[in-house]
Parts: structure tokens; sequence; C-alpha cells
């Protein structure tokens, strides 16, 4: 018996030594790791050009009224190649205060900038941009009964009621949806499961959920997004398949099975 206790004792003790050593090598290898992704993302931007930003009144592209039923398939006008609408750009935390409170200020910083985007206001300063997302917060609070992780839908009732923007909930989305409202001058902003993003800039593993700016797309193959969840966010570029599997609703802090949805904004006729 005093055997058997001495083995059981040395082999937790071993599995101990293992896990503790696991957990080191882990804390060891992630930054170095997080330091390579950082390095790889930016030789990757620093090879695309992005393109020219767009003029707020830039013509849209012509949209074709939907054929009737009994009539034959028509083909979508041709899309520009490229878009790159001029979308002022602010962080989730613009004193770099990444507190509770700044971690869940995601949705606040997409509709700011998107608000001020449509109003062809800049956001002047990190005072500035904290004023105006606790005023977010306060409606949220009022008129919601909380503010953290809210939906695409009560995202779309905060956009409508502060900055009288049209919202749409777009729940076919495709990269096809998405380029057209882009090039109509119309903003996307989705909710996101945020691990599956892979921005090496976020404190790792990321945000489970997150909700960021989708401001334009290039030639080839990226989304151009303003991503309020790091200070280096500003025109930051998604692989388009990452960014579209990546897009799910909040559904209980799941959003990796939440609804496939994105906020269609424009301003109101």
């Amino acid at each position: 018996m005093m055997k058997q206790a001495i083995k059981s004792g040395q082999k937790l003790h071993s599995r101990i030594l293992l896990l503790i050593l696991v957990t080191a090598l882990g804390l060891w290898l992630g930054p170095g790791q997080r330091r390579i992704a950082i390095k790889q993302y930016e030789q990757t931007a620093a090879s695309i050009q992005l393109p020219e930003v767009t003029p707020a009144n830039s013509q849209p592209v012509n949209q074709k009224p939907a054929p009737e039923s009994n009539a034959p398939n028509s083909e979508p006008d041709s899309l520009p190649a490229q878009v790159n609408l001029n979308v002022p750009f602010t962080s989730q935390a613009p004193e770099g205060v990444w507190d509770t409170r700044h971690e869940e200020y995601c949705e606040e910083a997409s509709t700011l900038m998107v608000g001020r985007f449509f109003r062809g206001e800049s956001i002047v300063g990190p005072k500035d941009a904290e004023a105006a997302m606790r005023e977010l917060e306060s409606w949220e609070v009022k008129n919601l009964g909380y503010s953290a992780s809210t939906t695409a839908a009560e995202t779309a009732q905060l956009l409508e009621a502060v900055y009288a923007v049209g919202v749409k909930l777009e729940n076919n989305v495709s990269s096809e949806a998405l380029k057209r409202a882009l090039a109509n001058n119309k903003l996307v902003i989705v909710p996101a499961a945020g691990q599956e993003l892979g921005n090496p800039y976020f404190k790792q593993p990321g945000p489970r959920y997150h909700m960021l700016v989708v401001k334009g797309y290039t030639n080839t193959g990226y989304f151009i997004t303003n991503d309020p969840g790091t200070k280096r966010g500003a025109n930051f570029l998604y692989k388009e398949k990452i960014l579209l599997d990546a897009i799910g609703d909040y559904n209980n802090n799941n959003p990796a099975e939440g609804a496939k949805v994105a906020l269609i904004v424009s301003n109101r006729p």
C-alpha cells in the first residue's frame, strides 16, 4: 500500500511538472508566434496597394430593378474593381484603456464610425471618440436595458435612432452583396466570431464576439475594414473568405453558430 501511494504521488508530481512545463512553453511560444503573424500580415498589407479613397459624393452603381417572375434572368450591373470609402477610424479604446468597459465597446465604435461618415464628420481625436461612445452607451442602457454585446438588430436600432440613417439587415450575406452595397456608397457593419478572424493585433485569442466596419474591397480578394478591436485597425485587410466565414450574430455569446447577418447602412432618402 505504501509503495502504491508513493508511486501514485510520483505520477501526480510528474503530471503537475509536465503541466507547468507545457503552460510555460505555451506562454513562451505565444508572443513569438504572434510577432511572426504580425510580421506576415504587415508584409502582406504592404504588398497590396489600397484603392484611392472614394469621394463621398461619387456616383453610385446604378441598381437594376428586380426582374418580374416571368422575365428571363438578367446579369447584375458590373461592380467597380475596388472601392475604399473614406470612413473615420477609432478603436474601441481610443485613450488606450482596455478595461472591461472598453472591451465591450466594439458595437459603439462601429456605430460611431459609420454615423460620422454619413454626417460627413470626422472623429476629432481620442476624447471626442470616448465622449461619443459613452453617449451611445447611455442610449443603449436607457432603451435596451444594457449596452454590452448588442446584437445586429439592436445595433441597427441604435444607428437609426441616433444617426437617422437607414439600416437593412442583410440575411443573404455574400461577397457580392457586401461589394454591391459598398459600390453604392453604403457601409457594412458585421457581427463576428472574433477569434475566427485571426487578427494578430488582437489580445490573444481575440474577442469571442466582435463587431467591425467594412468600408471597401480590393481587386486582390480582400475586404478593407475599420476594425475597432485594435489601435491598428484602420484599413485592416481581411481575406474575403475569412471575414465571411467569421460573420455571426451574438447568439448567447456563441457567434460561431450565430445567424449570418450584416447591417447595410445608407442615408435615408
